[in-house]
């Protein structure tokens, strides 16, 4: 991974002033021109040749590569996150059947990254903005970006949680060996993503659930029939008159028991967040214990 200039130069800044040390000092003990030389290099103007990498580490008590690349878990998080925002990302889509698990809402979550540039589009462009191509094509792009930046922050927090167990799993030290780190990310994410608990369960049926409900056709008239879907000839009479004229018997049967069917999910889904209730308040009582 390319060393970032700026945070190198930020690291020897914090490292020499925990020291109490000046730049006049620190250009001595490691044999550099002057203050100048460390000052250009605190901030991030030119970049320590090696042999400077060197004595600055020994001077200042840490290793050549946290100076070029800070901690372990923000070399990990830099080299995961460099993937996620690459155009050949290999960790978006696991990162995102792992977000699907966690989240019960995941394609709101989404969309409410999205949301945003949508309203500030409305705001400088009108109500209409949609229908001008060229802005539409741009509207995708800034929505893309803010959808990822937006991600990014989560995958950036599961990494600060999981960084001990990707620290042990690489075993040596974690510098330069960013495809293998990439690979242990997603075996831990296909893992977290494959055996959830309760909590992932539930998120998981949730959102199967919400998805193809929302893309049935029978959503919006299962609405509007209301609690009588339940009642097949209750059902097959509003249907009926709904679609009077338009649709053949078997259609209207068909949609009947799509209606049904609807009522059927919508029950599954007050019944599970019943029980995610019922699950938060064990767990609470039991987190009160501890």
């Amino acid at each position: 991974m390319e060393v970032n200039k700026q945070a190198l130069g930020a690291r020897i800044r914090e490292l020499r002033k925990s020291h109490n040390m000046s730049m006049e000092s620190l250009a001595e003990k490691v044999g550099a021109s002057g203050k100048s030389t460390i000052n250009s290099w605190e901030k991030g103007v030119t970049k320590p040749r090696p042999k400077f990498l060197s004595k600055l580490s020994e001077v200042l008590g840490v290793e050549k590569e946290f100076l070029e690349f800070g901690s372990p878990e923000q070399y990990i998080k830099s080299v995961v996150l460099d993937d996620f925002f690459s155009d050949a990302s290999r960790l978006d889509g696991p990162f995102r059947e792992y977000l699907k698990v966690r989240y019960p809402d995941y394609d709101q979550l989404v969309g409410s990254l999205r949301a945003g540039v949508e309203n500030d589009y409305e705001k400088k462009y009108g109500y209409f903005w949609s229908e001008d191509i060229n802005l539409f094509e741009q509207f995708y792009i800034d929505a893309s970006k803010a959808e990822k930046d937006g991600l990014s922050k989560l995958l950036a927090d599961y990494i600060s949680s999981n960084s001990d167990s990707i620290i042990r799993l690489l075993g040596d030290s974690v510098y330069g060996r960013d495809e293998l780190i990439i690979e242990r990310v997603i075996e831990m994410l296909i893992f977290d993503g494959s055996y959830p608990d309760f909590k992932g369960k539930s998120n998981k049926i949730k959102n199967y659930l919400r998805s193809f409900m929302e893309q049935s056709f029978m959503e919006q008239s299962s609405t509007i029939i209301g609690p009588g879907r339940k009642n097949f000839d209750e059902t097959y009479k509003r249907i009926s008159n709904l679609w009077a004229g338009e649709l053949s018997e078997r259609k209207i049967l068909d949609h009947t028991y799509e209606s049904l069917l609807m009522g059927i999910l919508s029950d599954t889904m007050e019944r599970i967040k019943e029980l995610d209730n019922d699950h938060a308040k064990k767990v609470s009582k039991l987190d009160d214990l501890d």
